[in-house]
């Protein structure tokens, strides 16, 4: 038994001491995230119908609440008057056939 210890003890020390001469290369990676930008703090008011993004990376969102429009420098949401007809709006983008 006492020389089984000894020879792990001899073993653990090598390995350990392996390890820690052992370089390792550290590399860039992309990490994906996520950033939320909800449109109220109702989950009603946060229900989102259809998205659409224009030529100028405006994103444009259909709700039940009408339709909004983020800049792509902004964090907040801009409610387009014209479109507060309630719940008439479910689909914009593209003809769908």
């Amino acid at each position: 038994m006492k020389r089984f210890l000894q020879s792990l003890s001899v073993f653990l020390v090598t390995s350990y001491s392996y390890a820690q001469q052992a370089s390792v290369t550290d590399r860039d990676f992309w990490q994906e995230y996520h950033e939320s930008y909800p449109v109220s703090n109702n989950a009603v008011k946060n229900e989102v119908r259809s998205i659409s993004i224009d030529d100028q990376s405006n994103i444009w969102i259909a709700t039940v609440e009408g339709i909004l429009r983020r800049k792509p420098a902004d964090t907040s949401w801009e409610s387009q008057e014209n479109s507060r007809r309630r719940n008439t709006l479910s689909y914009f983008g593209p003809q769908r056939f």
